[in-house]
């Protein structure tokens, strides 16, 4: 309120002129201001903590410790995109009690749902607006949780994962739904630290999908090289070597399976696929199978391949 007098020529006060004005939005807006600037020095104080040799987990728990610190930021999470319906929590801050807690998946249709949601920017909604999954929604009401904001963490022209914060709180989770571009804009400050990880973190996932398909397919063949005798000329024995159907190259193939812990499994199968069809070629020549060192490892596995050759073996270690 704004009073001004109103005086005659001598002076003398006649009257006021009292002007009300409602502030509420800016009131409001000085409060989104305050705690905008709250949660990026919360971000910068987590970022000046984490350790250069920090993990993926690490530093996104190092993040959500932070926020949590904040008035009326109950929980915060950060998750990655797996696949077009697997998120998984990478890490997470929140009350005893909560439903879901870090290394969990959520159910592929929340999955789905909020990385359709994200990609077109930040997002905020009600704990009871996800009716993809009553139950999931049930659960995190249940706990308190009144609503959630998202912001994307892009790499490139991609979403890699998300941040999210959530808040116990009535009131401020109307703010939340209403002002939320501005709440989680600062998601750009962990896309710096966070972005490139959970990117590797989807490529690796999305590989050992895929590589998981070459050996439920068995999309692979032995051929087999013959090794002559130089004096005699004739074929002593044949080594075994494995060719992808998709035509990549054997040695990337065998790595890649390796980097997603299929190593041992596409190495096995392998040799196994070599073993059989190597029944076909003449008897009494002997066979030549490669392995890695790795793979010698698990003798009992190995063993068992190698037992059901019909001809001398020779493991040549690569």
């Amino acid at each position: 309120v704004s009073v001004t007098p109103r005086r005659s020529p001598d002076g003398v006060v006649l009257s006021y002129v009292s002007v009300t004005r409602d502030v509420t939005e800016l009131r409001e807006a000085e409060a989104e201001l305050a705690l905008q600037a709250r949660v990026r020095a919360a971000m910068t104080e987590s970022l000046r903590n984490i350790p250069v040799e920090a993990t993926l987990e690490q530093a996104a728990k190092g993040i959500c410790d932070e926020l949590v610190k904040l008035p009326f930021i109950d929980m915060a999470a950060i998750e990655g995109f797996l696949g077009a319906d697997d998120v998984q929590i990478i890490a997470q801050s929140a009350p005893p009690g909560y439903p879901v807690a870090a290394g969990d998946h959520l159910p592929p249709a929340i999955a789905s749902l909020m990385q359709e949601r994200v990609a077109k920017g930040p997002w905020a909604g009600y704990a009871t607006e996800d009716v993809a999954d009553e139950g999931w929604v049930a659960g995190r009401a249940a706990a308190g949780l009144k609503a959630l904001a998202y912001g994307p963490i892009g790499h490139g022209d991609h979403v890699e994962g998300v941040l999210l914060i959530g808040t116990f709180d009535e009131r401020f989770a109307r703010a939340l739904v209403e002002k939320v571009p501005a709440l989680v804009s600062f998601s750009a400050t962990s896309s710096a630290l966070l972005a490139e990880r959970l990117h590797a973190m989807r490529r690796q996932a999305e590989l050992g999908e895929a590589l998981a398909s070459v050996l439920a397919a068995r999309s692979f063949h032995p051929v087999f090289q013959p090794i002559v005798d130089l004096e005699s000329g004739e074929v002593v024995g044949y080594e075994a070597l494995s060719r992808s159907d998709s035509g990549e190259r054997p040695d990337l193939c065998f790595a890649d399976a390796w980097s997603v812990g299929l190593g041992p499994d596409l190495e096995l199968a392998t040799l196994e696929a070599a073993v059989d069809a190597a029944k076909k070629l003449s008897p009494g020549l002997w066979l030549d199978l490669n392995v890695s060192p790795r793979l010698l490892a698990d003798p009992e596995r190995l063993g068992s391949v190698l037992w059901g050759a019909d001809r001398p073996i020779v493991l040549e270690v690569t």
